[in-house]
């Protein structure tokens, strides 16, 4: 039973990992649709302003100008940061930092 945790936990942050560049990626996909003009459904955008709420509960204002995606990354960034579960984990705050950087340069950047 004990191993079974251990795997589901490490199953569980690996998952996380994942799921962090994904919304990222998808932040970026819809912010740039919408500054191309696309159409995108009204529950993309709902969603978008509540990432730029909880972004400002965090201080970071964030206005229509900037990256969003760029943004929250930078925040998970942050958390990676302050947890050394494995080694690798400070690696992965300094590659969504990049991938930050990418995002605000407009780079399409395929997952």
């Amino acid at each position: 039973m004990e191993g079974e945790q251990q795997e589901d936990g490490k199953s569980g942050r690996t998952q996380q990992h994942w799921c962090t560049l994904l919304v990222t990626k998808w932040v970026h996909t819809i912010e740039q649709l919408q500054n191309m003009s696309e159409a995108t459904a009204p529950e993309e955008g709902q969603v978008l302003e509540n990432v730029r709420h909880l972004l400002s509960e965090v201080d970071i204002e964030c206005s229509r100008a900037c990256s969003l995606a760029a943004e929250l990354a930078r925040v998970w960034a942050g958390l990676y940061d302050d947890t050394w579960v494995w080694g690798v984990v400070p690696r992965i705050g300094w590659a969504l930092r990049e991938l930050a950087t990418m995002y605000e340069r407009g780079i399409a950047v395929a997952l």
